[in-house]
């Protein structure tokens, strides 16, 4: 029996998983281990349920506590020795170790895992047939901008949330619900947005607009090479730009993914509120077994009144039994909480979807606006279209609270179903235990130890129930809490949603107002769109100082070209001279190198002489006569060598010399580039001064004709009062008429100045028509004749003059306009030529800089070459003058006689060679040293061919360069990389 109620103990410490929740724990388990996994993650987090942890840590703790709290009696404690004890060493609760036995999520293989709700709003958003593209991205842009600016609005409510788990510390993070929020926000402060990403796109096709302008005014004024590299670089920037356009796509779609499984998580935790049912119905057969237990109980203790454990046995059912009553009503008050909720949802998409379609209707107007431009206005449209974006972002940040809402729901929900298991786990217990007592009535002595064993289980199982309702109490109020959170977020819903109708209702309005001035302005378009025709017709061409102009500007652009042109060939022929002058040059260093090694080899041959020559003098003195002849014969080569050298050396110098006069006539041809350079500022300030002349001619015909139209307007006026009062006509007859004489004089004078300065031309404005000059006489003719016609209605049809006079004067305006902008082209083309000649001349003058750096650079290594031959030279004389002593003391040794050797006198003979060893010993250290000396000298000039090896190749690179590609080299190292 014993072995039995272990059995029923282990299974319901146990708490076997249902399948339904592993999805669920999973993504909680997966938020807890990587929290980038979790609404980001571009996987699915419906996986299979994992295996269950073996022991259910919920109730290790109740039974630690149990143990301490417990009397530990004798007979309790035998019996608790022969039961398996359960595991306790797995503290962690059920979440916990199913977070542990998460695995990684998978992600979808087909495009049938989206959920119904996705669908159905994908079908809502849709836009009409009729609708452009531009339509739809404009649509996908606005509600991706809605849902990121929501996010921002939903901060207080996450601050909220986090304020409930920095208050609850003990709980378990992954079953709070919070973290769906929490990952929202973390993705909102990280700046990853659609709305983000559309504005970098319209900000990258703004950027590929103003390169298509730069591109065009560089077609005009560069050179086909460099053209063909300034497309390379932009069809390499435009690459990199399409790349980041596909990564930030890749992210958008990765981030609906996600919106997809939790949209589908949300319809499988809503689908468990069928459930419910289930569990009720679970209840009352466990509540019906344990009122067929209580029975049986009363009629064992009928029959064995003396045993007061039935007693206790039966209270304890008795408590059991409330306690189900009231999980009972807990959960039927939860289901109608939960119905509500759901009742509230629904109202809450039906408003939305009211929304949706109102907006729909929006965006039909909106893209009918823009498919006929011509009915219209602008401003009113973006007006709409804002407003417009606005509903978006309201509706967006609705739906957004409204699933964050529903996986908090969901999560409630299973926290829910885990309590209900424990509470079905807890029934199946008292389920056995009954039938144990039932079992137990059949024989009185088995009854009585089942009985004292039931007493003992049922007293842990009480224990444990007590502090089951308590955890399940303390979760309880802390739903409860946070569902009263939920339902005034639901109220400020709903409060947000009433705003946004009372919003649309102004919207219609104020589109209909739009509609009517959109009327309006179409009407006015269309008069203004009549008058522009028939201003259009009348328009004239340009003056007769704009063609002098231009013919100045084109001369000037002439002889401008021919001078470049002429500065390019003189530079070119500078350049070769100098390349004349490297090669020149390479080859005197060659010759030097050649008779460098020459003395190098005859410095060998002469510490080699030297070698033997001592040598023989060890060996043979009588050698001496011979070794003396080849140490003259050599030195007579050696003085041969550096009268050779030093005619080297002069002619060096004379290369030199003409080298520096070359470079004299470098530096006159740089003078003549700058004198060149002032000339052409000079014609340009000649140029401007020209222009502000034209524009002070332009002001006086401006003052003129202002003074024109005030006389105009005076005699207007008197005219009206004369009209008005007939009889001051009489009176006022004979001045009046002076005075119109004087002012058709004045207008006519007007007229006539105004129709010869524009006669100039007959073409469109800003159009010169060269005509031949017949033709020219001919249209002069009509023209005086036209001016005498135009004279008389002064006279007769003064508004038909006023209206050609005005004419006249929109004429010269639009040529003044039209000359102030040829003005400042031309002046912004002349400095840019000038800027581009200042470029190179900066180029040029780089170049003759790095040529004299190189020549110094030459001359003071050949200063050097001639210090280390006067030294060579000096040790060669100081060689000399010691072979020439050691001959004459070799000589007076030889012809001196020998001294008589005496028993008491040292000895000479032996001294001598002793004193010739040690000189040869130090000639020898001599001729070391030379040539360790010789060795470093060749070192370094073989480090110096180097040098001027690479500076000689640099400039022959420089000397073969053309000035375009000069010129495009500066123009790309000036250009900073792309972002």
């Amino acid at each position: 029996m014993a072995n039995r109620i272990a059995a029923l103990k282990a299974l319901y410490e146990s708490g076997v998983q249902d399948t339904s929740d592993a999805s669920v724990e999973q993504s909680m388990a997966t938020f807890h281990n990587d929290p980038s996994l979790s609404l980001e993650s571009e996987e699915s987090l419906d996986l299979p349920a994992s295996e269950p942890s073996h022991p259910a840590a919920l109730l290790s703790s109740t039974e630690e506590s149990g143990t301490v709290q417990s009397d530990a009696r004798d007979d309790t404690s035998e019996e608790s020795a022969l039961q398996d004890p359960s595991p306790t060493s797995d503290t962690r609760s059920p979440i916990a170790s199913a977070s542990d036995a998460a695995t990684t999520p998978r992600k979808p293989t087909s495009s049938n895992q989206a959920t119904p709700r996705t669908a159905t709003r994908r079908t809502a958003m849709a836009t009409p047939r009729n609708t452009t593209t531009d339509l739809d991205l404009d649509e996908s842009s606005l509600s991706a901008s809605l849902r990121a600016s929501q996010l921002m609005r939903n901060d207080d409510a996450v601050e909220e949330l986090l304020e409930d788990e920095d208050n609850d510390p003990n709980g378990d993070q992954s079953s709070s619900g919070h973290w769906g929020v929490q990952e929202m926000r973390r993705r909102t402060a990280a700046g990853i947005s659609i709305k983000s990403t559309q504005q970098k796109i319209d900000q990258l096709t703004a950027e590929r607009d103003d390169l298509k302008i730069e591109v065009d005014f560089h077609r005009r004024n560069m050179s086909p090479d460099d053209v063909g590299a300034e497309v390379i670089s932009l069809r390499q920037e435009k690459l990199g730009y399409v790349r980041r356009l596909q990564k930030l796509n890749e992210l958008v779609k990765g981030q609906d993914q996600a919106l997809k499984t939790v949209n589908k998580q949300v319809k499988a935790w809503e689908s468990k509120i069928q459930d419910y049912e289930a569990l009720q119905e679970r209840l009352q057969h466990a509540e019906e077994r344990a009122r067929t237990a209580e029975a049986r109980a009363d009629a064992a203790r009928a029959e064995r009144r003396d045993n007061t454990e039935l007693d206790e046995l039966r209270a304890a059912l008795r408590t059991q039994q409330l306690e189900n009553e009231a999980l009972e009503r807990e959960l039927a008050s939860r289901s109608d909480a939960h119905a509500r909720e759901q009742r509230d949802d629904d109202e809450r998409d039906a408003l939305i979807e009211n929304l949706r379609a109102d907006l729909q209707d929006a965006e039909q107007e909106i893209a009918y606006l823009r498919d006929h431009p011509e009915s219209a206005d602008a401003v009113a449209l973006d007006q709409l279209q804002r407003q417009v974006d606005e509903q978006h972002e309201t509706i967006a940040s609705l739906q957004d609270a409204l699933a964050a809402e529903r996986l908090i729901v969901a999560e409630k929900d299973g926290e829910l179903d885990r309590m209900d298991q424990v509470q079905q786990d807890s029934h199946t217990a008292l389920a056995e235990l009954e039938e144990q007592l039932a079992v137990r009535g059949e024989s009185e002595a088995a009854a009585l130890a089942q009985a004292q064993q039931l007493d003992t289980e049922n007293q842990r199982l009480e224990r444990e129930l007590s502090e089951a309702h308590a955890y399940h109490d303390g979760l309880a109020s802390a739903l409860k809490e946070k569902l009263s959170q939920t339902a005034v977020q639901l109220h400020d819903a709903q409060q947000s949603v009433a705003a946004l109708s009372s919003d649309i209702h102004e919207l219609r309005t104020e589109r209909d107002s739009l509609l009517d001035q959109l009327d309006r302005h179409g009407a006015q378009r269309a008069e203004l769109e009549a008058v522009n025709a028939r201003l259009n017709e009348k328009l004239a061409e340009l003056v007769k100082d704009l063609k002098d102009e231009e013919a100045a500007r084109e001369q000037a652009d002439t002889t401008w070209s021919r001078r470049y042109t002429s500065s390019e060939a003189q530079t070119q022929r500078a350049l070769e001279a100098k390349n004349e002058l490297i090669e020149s040059l390479e080859q005197q260093l060659v010759q030097m190198r050649t008779d460098k090694q020459q003395l190098e080899r005859e410095q060998q041959k002469l510490q080699r002489a030297l070698q033997s020559q001592d040598t023989k003098q060890l060996r043979r003195s009588e050698d001496q006569a011979s070794e003396r002849q080849t140490l003259e014969a050599e030195r007579a080569r050696f003085e041969r060598e550096a009268k050779r050298l030093a005619a080297e050396l002069a002619r060096v110098q004379e290369a030199l010399t003409l080298r520096e006069e070359r470079v004299g006539d470098t530096e006159d041809h740089v003078h003549r580039l700058q004198a060149e350079t002032r000339e052409l500022a000079t014609t340009l300030q000649a140029e401007v001064r020209a222009r502000l002349g034209a524009q002070e001619r332009y002001e006086v015909a401006q003052k003129a004709l202002d003074e024109a139209r005030d006389t105009l307007s005076t005699l207007r006026a008197r005219r009206s009062e004369v009209e008005r009062s007939p009889g001051t006509l009489r009176r006022t007859d004979a001045p009046s008429h002076a005075q119109i004489a004087e002012r058709n004089q004045l207008l006519t004078t007007v007229y006539e100045s105004l129709t010869k300065a524009l006669s100039g031309a007959a073409g469109p404005a800003g159009v010169v028509v060269c005509i031949p000059t017949d033709l020219q006489r001919k249209h002069a003719g009509d023209d005086d004749g036209r001016v005498a016609s135009d004279a008389k209605l002064v006279q007769h049809q003064l508004p038909q003059f006023s209206e050609r006079l005005m004419q006249l004067v929109r004429r010269l305006s639009h040529i003044q306009q039209t000359f102030e902008q040829r003005a400042r082209a031309l002046e912004r083309s002349q400095a840019d030529q000038v800027a581009a000649l200042r470029r190179q001349q900066e180029v040029r003058m780089g170049q003759l800089e790095r040529i004299e750096h190189t020549i110094k650079a030459a001359a003071a290594k050949q200063a050097q070459w001639r210090k280390r031959i006067v030294d060579a030279e000096a040790e060669l004389g100081t060689l000399q003058r010691t072979n020439h002593t050691l001959q004459q003391q070799l000589s007076r040794a030889r012809t001196s006689p020998a001294p008589a050797h005496t028993a008491g006198a040292p000895s000479t003979g032996v001294d001598s060679p002793t004193r010739w060893s040690v000189r040869l010993r130090e000639l020898e250290q001599r001729v070391k040293e030379a040539d360790e000396r010789v060795k470093r000298e060749r070192l370094g000039a073989r480090e110096a061919r180097a040098r001027d090896e690479a500076k000689i190749r640099y400039v022959r690179l420089l000397g073969a360069l053309t000035p375009s590609h000069l010129q495009a080299l500066v123009a790309r190292l000036e250009t900073p990389p792309p972002a």
